[in-house]
């Protein structure tokens, strides 16, 4: 029995590439130990393992080669052919680590969370229709784009939005605008994305092209009825989502089909330093809004002098 023990780094669909070559490579020392040892027969080996499933669920793969077969003994009085059975044990452990968002010169690339899980999160715990053993954790679009080794889009984020002397994270999106007067005009009570359920694809490589490690799980749903829905794998906000504003306010809303409310509204918090009206009309869509009447006539008489 010999113990092979593996360790590396690649992506998940190189790590497929090389489960299939080191199982072959195992049983192809199985098979040279049995020759080693006397065999005149190979008789059985270790079923298939199916290595998406196994890189699905955890990080690392067993394999075990078990070679049965027979060797030639002594001939007993009747003159016939004794062979007894021989085993012959070959295990590899591979193991593989996710690759971090590292720049060609080493350096992490670090950048905002994105996307990240406020406060007001939905609480209520997600199940698979499908599959009662999936468990859910919460993690950002930063960690989703960093194992799709996005890099590029992870350097545009760190370099054009968290380097922006504006301050979109901080000072643009805190302090009020220099003027007077802010109208904010914006649909409201609408089915809105606040966030995705994903889960690990079932494939990592499929005829030769490489697929996404993870993919949206549209058989995700809350464990019971709740202020949010999961459509299609879409954690989705709807008019009877409660939200609290940013002027402390509490209100029964969702966003514009596009834009989820908590962004929407904003302008609440800017009341102390400005004059600002708010007007949300029911119904109306993301881009739709500039074609509706009530948005045309709220407008119109906001830079209509008497």
């Amino acid at each position: 029995s010999t113990a092979l023990g593996f360790a590396i780094c690649m992506p998940c669909w190189a790590v497929q590439r090389a489960v299939t070559i080191s199982k072959n490579t195992v049983l192809n020392i199985a098979n040279k130990a049995v020759d080693y040892t006397g065999a005149t027969e190979t008789v059985g080996s270790s079923e298939n393992i199916n290595v998406d499933i196994a890189l699905r669920e955890k990080d690392s793969i067993n394999l075990l080669a078990t070679i049965i077969h027979r060797r030639e003994e002594r001939k007993n009085r009747k003159g016939r052919t004794i062979r007894k059975p021989r085993h012959v044990e070959i295990g590899l452990t591979l193991s593989y680590e996710r690759p971090d968002a590292f720049d060609s010169d080493g350096v992490a690339i670090e950048c905002s969370p994105i996307c990240e899980a406020g406060s007001d999160a939905p609480v209520n715990p997600i199940v698979d229709r499908q599959d009662s053993n999936a468990q859910f954790d919460v993690f950002t679009g930063k960690t989703l784009i960093a194992r799709e080794q996005m890099l590029q889009s992870l350097r545009t984020i760190r370099d054009y939005y968290d380097n922006d002397p504006v301050g979109p994270t901080s000072t643009s999106a805190n302090e009020a605008p220099p003027v007077k007067h802010v109208l904010a005009i914006y649909g409201v009570n609408l089915p809105t994305e606040i966030g995705s359920v994903y889960r690990p694809n079932e494939r990592v490589e499929q005829s030769g092209h490489v697929r996404q490690h993870m993919t949206r799980d549209r058989q995700a749903t809350f464990a019971s009825p709740g202020f949010h829905e999961i459509v299609d794998g879409f954690i989705m906000e709807n008019s009877k989502t409660p939200q609290i504003c940013s002027d402390g306010t509490a209100v029964i809303r969702s966003g514009d089909g596009t834009v989820p409310y908590f962004s929407l509204q904003q302008p609440k918090a800017w009341r102390n330093d400005c004059d600002v009206s708010v007007e949300e009309l029911e119904g109306v869509a993301h881009r739709e809004i500039l074609a509706d009447k009530r948005f045309h006539k709220i407008f119109l008489n906001f830079v209509t002098i008497d």
